[in-house]
């Protein structure tokens, strides 16, 4: 299968003024307010690659889609990202494994 840029989402700004990219296999995050860089994450496989990117409304969660169909979901804490597992989604929101509803 090949696939061009248009089906892919690699740029997402966030309203918390931060710019998340995918450079290869890595997804990096720019803060316009500070002008820091990091690196989110980054897939290991060869034949791996990140289709999509999201902030969520609330500008404090990220959605990361890979080539595999996976979605690995971010959440901002104190100038670090943890993995929210979700256990299901609905529309706009999702609930991770607290039954804390994230997203409007």
């Amino acid at each position: 299968m090949c696939l061009s840029n248009l089906d892919l989402n690699l740029l997402d700004w966030s309203v918390s003024n931060s710019l998340a990219v995918v450079l290869g296999r890595a997804v990096y995050l720019w803060s316009a307010s500070t002008g820091d860089i990091r690196m989110l994450m980054s897939l290991e496989g060869a034949d791996e690659y990140v289709s999509s990117i999201k902030w969520v409304p609330d500008g404090q969660h990220i959605a990361v889609g890979n080539s595999n169909a996976e979605v690995q979901v971010s959440e901002f804490k104190e100038r670090r990202f943890d993995n929210v597992q979700i256990i299901r989604f609905t529309n706009h929101f999702f609930c991770n494994t607290t039954g804390t509803v994230v997203g409007h």
